[in-house]
């Protein structure tokens, strides 16, 4: 399985590359999922390709709460966290000030419907 991590573009790409750091650092993390940037394409005019998110590959093995964790733990050392954003399996959850929002990609971004 294919889990996805981003944070919203407006944030820039430190806190992403920030975050990815945070998971390397956790072993256990690392031994139950291959975990890699994805870049973008650049921009016209760009020397480097963005960085999109975080993949990690997971096997069926693989502890979500250990990811959890990392997300609750990593937000909890910056000074203004900002949303971290999961995609697997056609759900998306979206970790914020707020708590966890959950939803199956065909629900309407306003929970509407």
């Amino acid at each position: 399985m294919d889990i996805r991590v981003g944070i919203p573009d407006e944030e820039g790409p430190e806190p992403l590359l920030s975050f990815h750091s945070w998971l390397m650092d956790d072993r256990d993390l690392r031994r139950q999922a291959r975990i890699t940037l994805v870049e973008t394409p650049g921009r016209p005019g760009d020397m480097t390709p963005g960085i999109a998110l975080i993949s990690l590959l997971v096997s069926s093995g693989f502890n979500i709460a250990g990811l959890g964790m990392a997300i609750v733990n990593w937000r909890a050392s910056r000074k203004a966290p900002p949303p971290v954003r999961i995609e697997m399996g056609g759900v998306r959850i979206v970790v914020d000030d707020s708590g966890w929002t959950i939803r199956e990609d065909d629900t309407p971004e306003d929970g509407q419907g």
